[in-house]
């Protein structure tokens, strides 16, 4: 088994270090134990508890959490039979990405992108192993893709594919240099929907009064729909110069509702 994961790890270490530009951070001067230099280790472990494999930062504690600050890492990979339907390389696929990602300091912290990394950690390792079809355990983005991003994580896969098949794989590394270099979008609350009224000079009650938006059917008000399309606007000149940029389209597929504030983050 060890050798067939050697091998799995060095197709996904070709693939991965493409796609990002650059190689997971050494831990030669981590205080921590290491191998016996600063190349990525990966253990084999019996029963490793919720997962088939994680990826850690060397310097993790149980009194820390890092903050995506660019962290060197190891993996941990559950030497048993794996207990879901999905192979064992594209469980090391996926955690080996995960060490790729944590080559980047992100200037927002880890929470706010945690969806992001779980889904490209997905679809890297679905790129490195296509036959495996092992993508398909996480199947939300396909069944229901009008849940919120932020709430689909693993299975937001297929915006990741689209990314690639639609404006080149580049673009997941230069995402990653986004996020070094500007914070997250706020999330979208009244206050905004307001704002965004009084400058759009669409003053649609449904969008601010929350009787009005109930009167229509809906249970609160809910953003308009040029509001994400602007979001989307300024995501897109994030990764290209506006200069570049001729013309989008976008097709509206659902009501953009409220985050209750007890899940509000950024996105």
């Amino acid at each position: 088994m060890a050798a067939d994961l050697a091998q799995a790890a060095h197709l996904a270490y070709g693939h991965h270090k493409r796609v990002m530009g650059r190689e997971p951070l050494s831990d030669a001067k981590s205080s921590c134990f290491h191998g016996p230099d600063g190349a990525l280790d990966i253990y084999l472990m019996e029963n490793i508890p919720y997962a088939e494999g994680y990826t850690i930062p060397v310097d993790k504690t149980t009194h820390t959490t890092p903050e995506c600050d660019g962290m060197a890492s190891f993996i941990v990979m559950d030497e048993g039979h794996p207990r879901a339907s999905f192979t064992r390389r594209f469980t090391l696929a996926h955690e080996l990405f995960h060490a790729f990602q944590n080559a980047f300091s992100y200037k927002e912290g880890c929470r706010p992108y945690s969806w992001f990394d779980e889904g490209s950690a997905n679809w890297a390792a679905h790129a490195v192993f296509p036959d495996d079809q092992s993508e398909h355990f996480f199947e939300w983005g396909i069944t229901s893709p009008q849940t919120s991003m932020t709430l689909r994580d693993y299975h937001t896969w297929p915006f990741m594919l689209w990314m690639e098949k639609t404006l080149g794989e580049g673009t997941i590394r230069t995402t990653y240099q986004g996020f070094e270099k500007a914070r997250s979008l706020p999330a979208i609350d009244r206050a905004l929907l307001c704002r965004f009224a009084g400058a759009s000079g669409d003053l649609n009650p449904i969008h601010i009064d929350i009787d009005s938006a109930r009167r229509a059917g809906m249970p609160d008000v809910f953003a308009h729909g040029m509001l994400g399309m602007a979001w989307l606007g300024r995501l897109l000149t994030g990764w290209r110069p506006q200069s570049r940029l001729r013309s989008f389209g976008v097709r509206f597929m659902a009501l953009p509702q409220l985050v209750p504030p007890k899940r509000a983050q950024t996105v």
